[in-house]
């Protein structure tokens, strides 16, 4: 059985042909639009890729919560310390979450909302860590060195 290539058809395996009970060629113009279909899906994958990127690069770089990460990534804290950190943050009720990492203020045990007195000595850990020194030494050591002074 021989199949002949006219302008208007291409030849089909006749496995194919079996299975789906029709003639053994199929019209050029219906594989063009079936082409013509999958290169428009892949096109629009490939957009919307570029797209999800420009804006997962866009908040990691110019994105309050971005800076935070930058910061707890930069200060090697792991998800415990950046979940702490993160309910600190909202305990406090800052409307930026990078400032737990400037204001001292935010893990001192004494100011310390309600909602975190329980988690008092990992606060203090992470003062700690953060911050290098414990809380109230820093005014010990000026208070001393100015009474030294006068």
């Amino acid at each position: 059985m021989t199949h002949a290539l006219t302008a208007h058809t291409l030849p089909v395996t006749p496995l194919l042909a079996d299975l789906y009970g029709r003639r053994s060629s199929i019209d050029t113009t219906s594989l063009l639009i079936w082409l013509g279909l999958a290169v428009l899906i892949i096109g629009v994958v490939c957009a919307a890729a570029i797209v999800a990127h420009r804006a997962a690069k866009k908040f990691k770089h110019n994105s309050h919560q971005g800076l935070f990460f930058g910061l707890c990534k930069a200060h090697q804290l792991g998800r415990k310390e950046r979940a702490l950190l993160g309910q600190l943050a909202r305990a406090h009720n800052t409307r930026f979450p990078g400032e737990v990492f400037i204001n001292p203020n935010y893990l001192h045990p004494k100011k310390l909302p309600g909602s975190m007195k329980a988690k008092q000595q990992e606060v203090g850990r992470l003062y700690m860590r953060l911050f290098g020194e414990p809380q109230g030494q820093s005014q010990a050591k000026d208070g001393a060195k100015r009474a030294g002074k006068a």
